[in-house]
């Protein structure tokens, strides 16, 4: 059985909720478990979508870097200390500015695999 038919199978089991008694959902409730639940399938073919979550994934005073490993270059990069975080309604995305001027959405800094780190670390290497 695959992802998608087993979401099949649990809406089925959501709709005989209301068979034979009282629907323990309410119409809200059940618009919105299908809604998830369509959004759990399989698309027929591939593709990413990003979708902001309702908190950022970092904070003002966290220091950001990530490690890049090409054909040409491997080493660590460090982006610098959050100074500002807020929502940028046009791309639906968190937007981050860091203390050196670079800003960046978090759709781009999850994609580089970014990560926090202390303060002395920091210090020591920028």
């Amino acid at each position: 059985m695959d992802v998608n038919e087993i979401i099949d199978k649990i809406k089925l089991d959501i709709d005989f909720c209301a068979d034979g008694g009282n629907d323990p959902f309410t119409k809200e409730e059940r618009e919105e478990m299908f809604n998830f639940l369509n959004a759990q399938k399989m698309c027929e073919h591939g593709g990413h979508q990003w979708i902001r979550g309702e908190k950022p994934c970092w904070k003002v005073g966290d220091i950001l870097a990530y490690y890049e490993c090409t054909s040409d270059y491997e080493g660590e990069h460090i982006l610098g200390e959050i100074i500002a975080v807020r929502l940028d309604e046009d791309f639906q995305d968190w937007e981050y500015e860091f203390n050196n001027g670079y800003g960046d959405f978090e759709e781009c800094l999850v994609d580089a695999e970014c990560y926090t780190i202390s303060k002395e670390y920091y210090e020591k290497h920028k």
